[in-house]
């Protein structure tokens, strides 16, 4: 008889919310955002014009200046 428990898999499933955009100018602006999870996290900011990407970056705080 084969007594092994079945493998479980944790994932840390959070969602992201109060997005805020501010200090709006013609070519920069600031967003933030915050998380329901107290893991750290690496966030990945993309900034599209339509569906032309950008920039993409990377960041462990919740907020980014763009530029």
């Amino acid at each position: 008889r084969n007594s092994r428990q079945p493998q479980k898999e944790f994932k840390d499933l959070f969602s992201i919310g109060n997005h805020r955009i501010v200090s709006v100018t013609s070519s920069s602006f600031e967003v933030s955002w915050s998380v329901n999870s107290t893991l750290n996290h690496t966030f990945q900011v993309q900034v599209y014009k339509g569906k032309e990407l950008l920039t993409s970056m990377e960041t462990t705080e919740m907020k980014m200046d763009v530029s």
